[in-house]
């Protein structure tokens, strides 16, 4: 019984490790990092997206102007005019 509950103290033990730490270096108060918060999420139709997909535009780089960030149809639109507007001219 004694080395069942010895083997239970070590599994639980080793999943307290610290990732890349030999085990004699191990921290027992330590916490694991915090994990940063993801991306706030940003409301985008799927009519936006096809838009967005025929025009070659990538969605991330648009700050939208609609309720709650939301990208709209006229900031995909305005992007790709911004995007045109930036490329050189081929010279004739």
């Amino acid at each position: 019984m004694k080395f069942l509950e010895a083997k239970a103290k070590l599994a639980k033990a080793e999943h307290k490790m610290q990732p890349g730490v030999r085990a004699d270096q191990q921290d027992a108060t330590a916490v694991p990092p915090a994990v940063p918060p993801a991306a706030p999420v940003v409301p985008i139709s799927a009519v936006v997206r096809e838009l967005a997909a025929e025009l070659n535009v990538d969605l991330s780089t648009i700050s939208g102007s609609g309720k709650d960030g939301a990208v709209l149809v006229r900031d995909v639109r305005a992007n790709k005019t911004a995007m045109e507007a930036s490329e050189p001219n081929p010279t004739e």
